[in-house]
C-alpha cells in the first residue's frame, strides 16, 4: 500500500531518471494493503518538449504498475 517509503522510493527513481518528483502525480490504491492484495501505482507527469525554431510543448507521461502486497502490517 502506500507509505513515505513508497512514496520515497518512486520519488528516488522520478529523479534518477531526470524527472522532478515534485512535477509527479502519484497515486497507491489501495492506501493499506493486506497480504496477496494487488497494488496499483499511476504516475503522471507534463514534461517539456523541445525543437530548435519549432517551439516548446507540454507532453503527458503516465505509467501504471499493478503488483500485490508482500507485507504483512
Amino acid at each position: 500500500g502506500d507509505s513515505a517509503l513508497v512514496r520515497s522510493r518512486i520519488a528516488t527513481e522520478l529523479s534518477d531518471g531526470g524527472l522532478d518528483p515534485d512535477d509527479a502525480q502519484i497515486v497507491v490504491e489501495p492506501a493499506v494493503a493486506a497480504w496477496g492484495e494487488p497494488v496499483r501505482v499511476r504516475i503522471s507527469i507534463d514534461e517539456q518538449a523541445a525543437i530548435p525554431f519549432a517551439g516548446t510543448w507540454a507532453v503527458p507521461l503516465e505509467a501504471e504498475f499493478v503488483t500485490r502486497s508482500e507485507v504483512t502490517r
